[in-house]
């Protein structure tokens, strides 16, 4: 980026130089000639070959313009170098930066599908940050849509940078493929697969049908809604109010009694239980009417 505006500035001055000395001689040829076409001397004195080197030196050294306007010339190219430079410099630095946080987004986003990302770098070329850490800003944010992504620069000024940036997730997400009912288990024939840009969705959209089948919908869900995580939970193993079997188990022993569930729980999940001698115990759901306590 250099190297071609020096060598221009050097082409340039010696043309320049030629130019400048071949007029010096025209000029002088013109003085000591005569007004005769064929240059032959007609009228005033003769003038000896050491006057004329004389005057032509004394000429030159009074107007040092030429050398001046060469000087100034390179100084504008060396100045229109070095500018290229600087603008050269910034320009692979944004790169740089770019492709930084580009990778760095694409390795944050946790869907499988085409992923597509831009980031927007500022008009006003930033400092060189010569130790670059990448981060998200807030807790758990989503990767996907219009984003923020941070940049820490230690030792730096400034130390923290943001950038925006969008990221475009075209890959497979669920739908109800009937109407869902609060309470109903989810089967393969209640859900359908979709593809689309999950930036435009919810963002705990359901990419896997792992997180829905065997689920409870929590709410009615209309045909062809998209599914999210929170419109489900797992399915009640024991409800509030009924007859439970309650096993506590150690070592080297088994007791089983009844009580009643002072709450609900799903599979596997903590029981309250009062029992018949009218002590309340905590245990674990681990078939629907039975609560295991392990000692």
């Amino acid at each position: 980026m250099v190297a071609a505006p020096l060598m221009a500035c050097r082409w340039f001055c010696e043309a320049h130089t030629k130019r400048t000395s071949g007029k010096s001689m025209t000029r002088t040829g013109t003085n000591l000639g005569s007004n005769s076409p064929n240059g032959t001397t007609v009228t005033g004195p003769r003038i000896r070959q050491h006057e004329i080197t004389a005057a032509h030196t004394s000429h030159y050294h009074m107007n040092p313009a030429p050398a001046r306007r060469k000087a100034r010339i390179a100084l504008r190219l060396l100045a229109v170098a070095l500018f290229g430079c600087v603008t050269w410099s910034a320009q692979a630095d944004d790169a740089a930066m770019q492709q930084l946080l580009t990778d760095y987004l694409r390795s944050q986003t946790a869907a499988e599908g085409e992923v597509d990302i831009s980031v927007t770098m500022p008009a006003v070329a930033m400092p060189a940050c010569n130790n670059p850490r990448p981060f998200l800003p807030g807790r758990n944010p989503r990767v996907a849509g219009n984003i923020t992504v941070g940049v820490q620069c230690p030792g730096d000024r400034p130390a923290t940078r943001y950038f925006q940036a969008r990221v475009n997730v075209i890959a497979d997400y669920y739908v109800a493929a009937r109407d869902l009912m609060p309470g109903d288990v989810i089967g393969m024939a209640d859900i359908r697969r979709e593809q689309g840009d999950l930036s435009r969705l919810p963002g705990n959209v359901a990419t896997r049908p792992e997180a829905l089948v065997g689920m409870s919908a929590s709410r009615r869900v209309a045909a062809g809604r998209a599914l999210s995580e929170s419109m489900v939970h797992a399915p009640v193993a024991i409800k509030r109010g009924e007859l439970v079997r309650v096993v506590a188990v150690g070592p080297g022993f088994s007791i089983t009694t009844e009580g009643k569930a002072l709450n609900a729980a799903p599979l596997g999940g903590d029981v309250r239980v009062s029992t018949q001698e009218g002590s309340i115990v905590i245990g674990r759901s681990t078939n629907e009417n039975t609560v295991t306590i392990t000692r």
